[in-house]
């Protein structure tokens, strides 16, 4: 029987090990994401210095060290322009800028909107005539700097470890020369401008784990707060079904600041120059009260979620914070009432905090949300069943 538990420990360990290895085999070195695209197209961007500029080319490679304090870059006869304040200006189809004295590059469009970005930077032309500005850094940094973005100060070390684990999971999927997209609708990356070491400390806490299904890594979607249930994948339309997506209750979130239904009005006027074909009704929901399809007066159908979208991009994302809304004529008004914030998929942020703040692990947290899912790469996580 001793002989038995040792061997059992023996398997646990190795089954651990190769899953931990199989997990951070699959996740790639470096990442490069393209920058600013909630401000495209960038015309002009503006960096402070110093930094190393690189123009590569087929002859050997020209490194130049720019020490002034601003520099402006732009185009200029369909090639990337870097002028000095004194207006001296070197021109280059491809510039790669790296750090010097710092471990990061201040860079942005404006004076207003400057970001610290770690790694370095490639700047060319895009074919629609803007810049576009990549950034390639170190995987782990990158999933650091994402936890940072995407989370508010003081949140729960347990709700950054889950948080984490999400985007290592996203990550499972990034193949090499693959670019990734900062902005909200993939996942937030601000540079350095949000960093907090203790969020450093939870994702080394959970290096290389991924939730799956199957086998297979999951879509890790998250939001802020479901306001009390999560939805399944239905609610994107177009027939989804993600393996391992389904919803749950979620009773933590309602403390949040979204826990309490947001009512808005919007003059009716206002509303048809934004949709001119009308105002919707809901054809169907999900069993949260989601509407999963609409129809227009003019017999135009798309679902809930396309419709809640085009609401968020043309009056303000105020007016719909969560999914889960619904609207109504009042005279000369619309007025809409939502509860919670996004689109109640998957993990929600809030709700995590909260259970967090009780208390719950993180492993906890993610089998909640992903209830279907498998955690890869956790000892703890493992379990040995007897063979028969």
């Amino acid at each position: 029987m001793k002989r038995f538990k040792r061997l059992s420990v023996g398997l646990l360990f190795f089954l651990c090990e190769f899953s931990t290895f199989s997990a951070q085999a699959n996740m790639p070195p470096q990442v490069r994401v393209s920058l600013f695209q909630a401000h495209t197209p960038l015309q002009q961007l503006v960096v402070l210095g110093p930094f190393q500029m690189v123009r590569p080319g087929s002859k050997p490679i020209d490194s130049k060290t720019m020490r002034d304090r601003r520099y402006t870059i732009k185009m200029a006869n369909q090639q990337v322009s870097v002028c000095n304040s004194m207006g001296y200006c070197e021109q280059s189809p491809r510039l790669i800028l790296k750090p010097v004295l710092r471990d990061a590059i201040t860079i942005g469009p404006n004076l207003t909107l400057l970001r610290q970005y770690p790694g370095k930077l490639e700047i060319s032309v895009h074919s629609n005539g803007s810049l576009q500005i990549t950034n390639q850094l170190p995987t782990r940094e990158y999933v650091v700097l994402v936890v940072s973005s995407e989370t508010p100060a003081r949140w729960p070390q347990e709700a950054l470890k889950a948080q984490a684990v999400l985007t290592q999971t996203r990550l499972l999927k990034y193949q090499l020369g693959d670019t990734l997209n900062d902005s909200t609708q993939f996942e937030a990356y601000l540079g350095k401008t949000h960093y907090r070491s203790e969020v450093r400390q939870a994702v080394a806490s959970v290096w290389g784990q991924a939730l799956t299904f199957n086998n297979r890594p999951i879509v890790p979607f998250y939001h802020a707060s479901c306001g009390s249930h999560t939805s399944g994948s239905a609610v994107f339309g177009n027939g989804q079904n993600l393996p391992g997506i389904i919803g749950v209750p979620c009773h933590a979130c309602r403390l949040s600041v979204f826990g309490k239904p947001t009512i808005s009005r919007v003059p009716l006027k206002t509303y048809l120059q934004a949709f001119p074909a009308g105002l919707p009704k809901v054809e169907r929901w999900d069993e949260t009260g989601r509407p999963l399809w609409v129809k227009f007066p003019n017999n135009k159908s798309e679902s809930g979620y396309h419709f809640w979208l085009q609401l968020g991009q043309r009056l303000g994302w105020g007016k719909a914070p969560g999914l889960r809304f619904s609207w109504i004529r009042q005279g000369e008004w619309i007025q809409f009432t939502s509860t919670g914030a996004g689109h109640g998929v998957g993990l929600c942020q809030h709700g995590a905090a909260t259970m967090a703040r009780q208390g719950v692990s993180y492993r906890d947290i993610l089998h909640h949300y992903f209830l279907k899912a498998s955690l890869m790469g956790d000892a703890h996580s493992l379990k040995l069943t007897p063979s028969s």
